[in-house]
């Protein structure tokens, strides 16, 4: 990347400004106690979000309602493990990961770069799938709007296109007055992050927090690859050859 071109940046929400496995983590022992000690959390957490994705799009198109996508995907993701979890208890566990996503919030790391970059005045800006009210929710709830102005902040049914369509990333685009070469996204999901924002030929950094591999099939690669908060940040740094330091306090 040229160091000359000025880019607009913008993220993906969860589980990339904030680490949404917490909130799981703290939801999965408020509904089951100890009764299973002997699973992975995080693989529970990992496979439940990969269900979420592969259903979304029914969602979106009124296939399936919101309440039947949340029990199926922690549903299946305790099926993966040989449970069946009565469709109750699904319900049960996402009601208290509601009531522990209210206690979300921003590491201090992620502060340190959202603070540096709206000082340096890059424009940075927010893509996200979900429905409105719940992604306001967690918007406000993470403070977000101390950094992100109101306007490049963009939810998927806001909007009424979803990643990883080409057309919510051209929309952006329109609204911002920005052309596809001076964009970069970043996201978590390589499915829905990294292959709508290539296809939408804008650069894609991967935040793979969760150390997954890229896709045997994939077609289309990031442009970068970052596994913590703090190689985001130098990245983002190295890309606009700034020094500065985002050692967490």
């Amino acid at each position: 990347m040229s160091s000359n071109k000025s880019y607009s940046i913008f993220f993906d929400i969860d589980d990339t400004l904030y680490d949404q496995y917490e909130p799981f983590r703290q939801a999965f022992k408020t509904t089951f106690d100890n009764q299973f000690d002997a699973l992975n959390i995080e693989d529970l957490f990992i496979f439940s979000r990969a269900q979420s994705d592969k259903v979304f799009d029914m969602v979106q198109r009124g296939e399936m309602d919101r309440e039947s996508m949340y029990a199926y995907r922690i549903g299946k993701a305790f099926e993966e493990k040989g449970i069946h979890l009565p469709k109750s208890d699904c319900l049960i566990f996402q009601r208290n990961y509601e009531q522990c996503q209210k206690n979300i919030h921003l590491s201090q790391q992620i502060k340190n770069l959202l603070t540096f970059l709206s000082q340096h005045n890059v424009e940075i800006g927010i893509i996200s799938n979900g429905p409105e009210r719940h992604q306001w929710f967690k918007i406000k709830n993470l403070g977000l709007e101390k950094w992100f102005n109101k306007k490049n902040i963009f939810i998927s049914e806001t909007v009424g296109y979803s990643k990883p369509s080409s057309k919510i990333f051209q929309y952006v685009e329109k609204q911002t007055s920005r052309s596809s070469d001076e964009c970069i996204y970043i996201g978590d999901a390589f499915q829905i992050d990294v292959v709508g924002a290539k296809n939408a030929n804008w650069k894609s950094i991967w935040f793979n927090r969760r150390h997954h591999l890229i896709p045997e099939k994939a077609i289309v690669k990031p442009d970068f690859v970052v596994q913590s908060e703090l190689e985001l940040s130098q990245l983002l740094l190295t890309i606009y050859h700034i020094t500065f330091s985002f050692n967490e306090k």
